[in-house]
Formats: structure tokens, sequence, C-alpha cells
């Protein structure tokens, strides 16, 4: 606007009787651009643009159980949704046009306490007794965050209330191994050994000592938990004498301790 008086008084200087009045009136009065200094792609909202507006809904209800499949995620479904996805700890994932999912890659439980194994010294002819005593418990994985929104072509729902869960270990069961050699170097899984007391008839007959231990797992946990090591054997009967009069006794690991017959 300056430049333009500037102008015209340098023109009234060169013409007689220049009518300033009637010049100002014949220039049409400056209207400000509104969207003078907003830059479009710098994300400003400008006065009298229309705002965008979700038409699909934020699922809710969202809720995170653990499993030691993983984390189970379920919500309530959309109205109008083609599909949902599942923000994990920041990072967005595909879900699936159901409302549920389930993070497998959640971290691993684990079992902390002790485990004791006890193997009995000839208490019977037929077998070995093994008794373990158990403290442990199943301890959840670590932690994660989760979201969910709703989606269609080309468009989002605003995301869920966020929730947090872990991986959950199963019911702990425990395996007696036996020593496959002595000194023992190698076990085997006893049959049908799933308790905390079992019992070995295929223990030596001879009523020589083998090494046990028992091994505790759960489904989702990252590692088993091993007892101590513990001898035991059965009470073996071998004949010592033959003859009209012959005798018999019981050993116990080659000492006599009873002598029937």
């Amino acid at each position: 606007m300056k430049s333009l008086e500037l102008l015209i008084s340098l023109l009234c200087l060169t013409q007689t009787g220049c009518g300033l009045s009637g010049l100002y009136a014949s220039i049409p009065p400056y209207e400000a651009d509104d969207d003078v200094g907003q830059d479009e792609d710098a994300g400003g909202v400008v006065e009298g643009d229309v705002l965008p507006e979700f038409d699909l809904e934020a699922p809710a209800n969202l809720r995170a159980n653990g499993s030691p499949q993983g984390v189970e995620l379920q919500w309530d479904a959309v109205e109008g949704a083609s599909g949902y996805e599942v923000r994990v700890e920041g990072a967005w994932f595909e879900a699936g046009s159901e409302p549920n999912y389930l993070d497998e890659d959640a971290p691993l439980g684990s079992l902390a306490g002790t485990l004791v194994a006890v193997a009995s010294d000839a208490t019977a002819r037929e077998h070995v007794a093994l008794t373990a005593t158990s403290n442990l418990a199943a301890v959840p994985g670590a932690s994660r965050t989760y979201l969910v929104r709703a989606t269609r072509t080309g468009e989002f729902s605003p995301s869920s209330v966020e929730v947090t869960g872990a991986r959950a270990p199963g019911t702990i069961t425990y395996t007696w191994r036996r020593a496959a050699d002595e000194p023992a170097t190698s076990f085997e899984d006893l049959t049908d050994s799933d308790g905390l007391n079992h019992t070995d008839p295929g223990a030596k007959p001879d009523g020589s000592r083998s090494t046990y231990r028992v091994v505790a797992r759960a489904e989702g946990a990252e590692s088993e938990v091993v007892s101590n090591d513990d001898e035991g054997w059965r009470l073996a009967a071998v004949q010592v004498a033959v003859g009209a009069a012959h005798s018999c006794a019981l050993l116990s690991n080659g000492v006599t301790v009873q002598v029937e017959c």
C-alpha cells in the first residue's frame, strides 16, 4: 500500500489539479486473504476448514488374557469394519477380520522355587519308591502393551483403550528319570511317571544302586527345572547256600539286612 501511495504522489507532481481523494476512491480496498501465512502441508487448522470425522467407532472392551500359547486379545466387534489391526509394543500388525488376536510372540514365563527328589533305600523287594517335594510356581512372562483399531478400505477408527497382558505358563508336570548307566552320565524317562510320587519296578533286581532325578515342566515356561540326583535300590533276595537244609538272605545293596528260610 505504501508503494502505491508513493507512485500516486509522483504522478501528481507531474500533473496539474491531481485529485488525490478521487484517485484513492477509484482504488478497491485491500482485503487480506484468510489463507495467507498458512502452509497446507504443515497440518495447521485454518478457520473454515472441515475437520475429518471417523465413520468407524473405536473398538470397545479390549481384554488381554495370558495363556501358555501367548496373550489372547478380545474386543467388541465394530459395525462396518472389514478388519482390525493390533498394536503390540508400538508396532501395528494386521489382525484379520474377527475381533480377537493371539500374540504368539509374547515372552515366555518361567518356573521359580525348589524341587527335591528322594529315592528309597531297600524299602521294598518289588520296586524303588520315588518321592519329590516341590514348591515350584509358574511365573508369567514379561508384560506387553496392546491397542486395537478397526479398519476399512483407506480408513482407520480411533484406537481402543490400551491394555497390558503377559503369557501365563500352564500346569506344572513332573517326570522321573533313571540313569541309564553308573556313574550317571545320561538319563531316561520312566514310563507313566507323571507325578511327584512314583514307584520304579524296573529297578535293578540284584539290589544294586540306581540314580534318579525328577524334572518339572510347564507349557509356556522358558525352561525345565531339574532336581538333585539321589540313589535308590530295591531289597533283593539271593540264595546263599544249597543243600537239603539251604539258607536264603535278603540283601540291601550287597549288605545282609535280614535272613530268611
